[in-house]
């Protein structure tokens, strides 16, 4: 048998790694001092571009700015206006008279005239406006020439129950009547005035009426100027320097005397 005699394995011979040399301390920084370098130029071209393409901007155009004119001064207010002055006062109405209760209405006729004076002819119209009757109605007349003491000469007229032209008779409600006179005026009746050297006058004819109303009497007067008619509400005078004349283009207008103590005073 064959003996095997141990080998003696010879141990591994360990392999030194080789250990890198340091590089020189020069070769160490040099890829640093490049970044550093690079990152300084590139700061210095970005630099010189942004001087470069601020010199070349060109410069801003300044926009026109709309500017408002100017406004007129205000002009200096106007002086006040002189107030209106006050319109003048505008006269009372006369006031209306009070509804007659026998409504008298003259229409002269002719005046003629001569040197024994003169003659009014005329037609009275007489109508009852009350609602009852006006029983014995009596109705008297008389003529004057006007002058300054007229209205006291026309009240004392009224005053006297004078004697009626025709008999008293009855006037129904609403009912009337017409009726025709002549009443002369003698030269010594008639007041002369002188117009413009001329002379001239005007007739009134006074118209009394009375009635009986139950046991009290009742009165109304009416008066009445006549004139030469032709001149609207006017009444021309009646003139004396023509001769003998008839005028027949006559109007008469109503006349309202003064109470006895406004016309005494």
């Amino acid at each position: 048998m064959t003996s095997t005699r141990p080998v003696a394995i010879p141990s591994a011979t360990p392999v030194s790694t080789p250990t890198p040399a340091p590089l020189p301390a020069a070769e160490q920084g040099i890829p640093w001092l490049w970044i550093l370098v690079g990152a300084a130029m590139a700061a210095v071209l970005v630099l010189l571009g942004w001087l470069l393409g601020r010199g070349r901007r060109p410069a801003p155009v300044e926009e026109p700015v709309a500017v408002a004119p100017p406004r007129p001064a205000a002009p200096p207010p106007a002086p006040a206006a002189a107030p209106p002055p006050p319109p003048a006062p505008k006269p009372a109405p006369r006031p209306a008279p009070p509804a007659e209760p026998i409504v008298v209405e003259l229409r002269p006729i002719a005046l003629d005239l001569a040197d024994t004076g003169a003659v009014l002819e005329f037609e009275l119209s007489i109508a009852n406006a009350m609602p009852s009757n006006a029983e014995g109605l009596r109705i008297a007349y008389a003529l004057m020439s006007a002058n300054e003491m007229q209205d006291g000469l026309i009240a004392n007229f009224h005053a006297t129950q004078m004697p009626p032209v025709i008999d008293p008779f009855t006037l129904g409600p609403q009912a009337g009547g017409r009726m025709t006179g002549k009443l002369p005026l003698t030269p010594d009746k008639i007041n002369v005035v002188e117009v413009g050297g001329r002379p001239m006058f005007v007739p009134i004819l006074m118209v009394d009426i009375r009635w009986r109303s139950g046991l009290t009497v009742k009165h109304h007067s009416a008066d009445f100027m006549v004139g030469i008619g032709g001149q609207g509400e006017k009444l021309g005078p009646i003139w004396l320097d023509r001769g003998a004349q008839r005028l027949d283009r006559l109007n008469a207008n109503r006349y309202f005397p003064k109470p006895v103590s406004a016309a005494a005073e």
